[in-house]
């Protein structure tokens, strides 16, 4: 947290604003995305819960219609045996949008991975999941062999743009390099 936005927008700012503001490079959402974060939406005559990933629409769209308002953020305690990591690669260390970000969330039962999620920012559309690359880590002991198959189809998945921060390329190559400082963290 100490690294999102400036202290000015840290004492301001809300977690439910940055992520309503649907960027890309929200730096809250890929942590929230590995907890498997639900969201609490409001209305005059209505509420509903729906899952994070469902509030992102497009790039700085969401979902919400133009009478609600999202009111609260669920996330579940985690099991024993978890770790979660948040990396990011920015022009500064705070204050600035990412370049590429990225969180993974692990539970371990002794020397094998049970559950394990991965998010990234800045790298489409939308924060992203990538449910593909999880798969390959569970049921594994995170030897080399795994956390490398996971990097490729991560590699694979993401489709970033270029634009005055960073190159596409640059992303791509950053994404499988974020993953795995995180899970090593």
């Amino acid at each position: 947290v100490s690294r999102i936005g400036s202290p000015q927008i840290r004492n301001r700012g809300t977690i439910t604003g940055n992520i309503c503001n649907a960027s890309p490079a929200a730096d809250t959402a890929p942590p929230l995305l590995v907890h498997d974060a639900e969201v609490v939406v409001k209305s005059l005559g209505d509420e509903r819960i729906m899952p994070l990933e469902d509030l992102f629409a497009g790039p700085k769209i969401n979902s919400l219609e133009p009478d609600e308002i999202l009111t609260e953020i669920r996330v579940t305690m985690p099991n024993g045996g978890t770790a979660s990591s948040f990396k990011r690669i920015g022009r500064r260390k705070a204050f600035t949008l990412s370049i590429v970000s990225a969180a993974a969330f692990i539970q371990m039962e002794g020397k094998t991975c049970v559950d394990a999620n991965l998010a990234f920012g800045s790298v489409a559309e939308t924060p992203i999941r990538v449910p593909e690359a999880e798969a390959v880590l569970m049921e594994s002991e995170l030897d080399e062999e795994a956390i490398e198959e996971a990097s490729k189809i991560v590699y694979d998945t993401v489709q970033p743009i270029t634009d005055v921060r960073g190159t596409a390329e640059y992303r791509k190559d950053m994404c499988p390099v974020l993953m795995k400082r995180a899970l090593a963290q």
